[in-house]
């Protein structure tokens, strides 16, 4: 006698997400130990919860339990609900951020958002390389927002409001005026980084996203990275460290602030 058993989806299983988390100063980047880790399934406008919060191990990583769902377009429970297949997969997104009274308290940061990732035991995100928050921190120097010194501080704060990117834009003021040996171009990738990141913090879809990072952002970056982006890191050193205005010579330099110049 033959029996018929019912087609049964796979069955939930505990699966792991792994993201390895640096931080990044002076153009190098370390370990980042103690950083809070979570990480949810983007949703458009919503994102829901896959992981409890985990700290970073003295590796800077940390792994985060998830469960893996069944992908059955009639049952209930998958992460989402597309029509294909792979459309039920999660969108995983792991947000970065300090514990209270960290010791180097860094700015939130999120991973680029992984759509549609195959569920697997081991989901590995790679490596994300967070900023230190300057102004918690306590760090010299002053910010103008996102616009050139020169501008009416009114303009900028319009910038930053249009632009939701005024936690890179006030972090990057700041590294300017760093005297421990930040360079423009340090200074111009950590920005870029972040407004990269605030592209992703938004609730928004894969495209709007992509055109935030691809277009927003990249032309901050390049703005920064000009001949006028130069000026600006030049006028701060001299602010905050001291130095020639009108010569950036290492052999008239003085200190660590002036060698640690970018030349461009």
């Amino acid at each position: 006698m033959m029996t018929w058993m019912p087609c049964v989806s796979s069955a939930e299983n505990a699966g792991t997400i792994q993201l390895t988390v640096l931080l990044g100063e002076f153009g190098d980047t370390t370990p980042l130990q103690g950083a809070n880790v979570k990480c949810y399934d983007q949703d458009g406008s919503e994102r829901t919860p896959m992981t409890s919060t985990v700290t970073t191990d003295m590796d800077g990583v940390a792994k985060l339990d998830y469960t893996i769902k069944h992908l059955s377009f009639y049952k209930k429970g998958k992460w989402d609900s597309g029509f294909f297949e792979e459309s039920r997969n999660p969108d995983i997104i792991c947000k970065v951020s300090s514990p209270a009274g960290a010791a180097t308290p860094i700015i939130s940061m999120f991973t680029d958002t992984q759509w549609d990732r195959k569920q697997e035991a081991l989901v590995d995100l790679g490596t994300i390389v967070v900023a230190p928050d300057r102004i918690k921190r306590g760090d010299v120097g002053d910010a103008n927002g996102c616009g050139p010194a020169f501008f009416p501080a009114t303009l900028n704060r319009l910038a930053e409001e249009k632009t939701g990117m005024g936690v890179g834009c006030s972090n990057h003021d700041y590294c300017y005026g760093n005297c421990k040996g930040e360079t423009q171009k340090s200074c111009d990738d950590e920005a870029r980084r972040i407004w990269r990141s605030e592209c992703e913090r938004k609730l928004n879809g894969e495209t709007t996203k992509t055109i935030c990072k691809e277009g927003l952002a990249e032309a901050m970056y390049m703005a920064v990275t000009s001949s006028a982006g130069t000026k600006a890191f030049k006028a701060d050193q001299e602010k905050f460290c001291g130095g020639d205005d009108d010569e950036y010579d290492d052999d008239d330099c003085e200190n660590e602030c002036c060698r640690s110049l970018t030349y461009l």
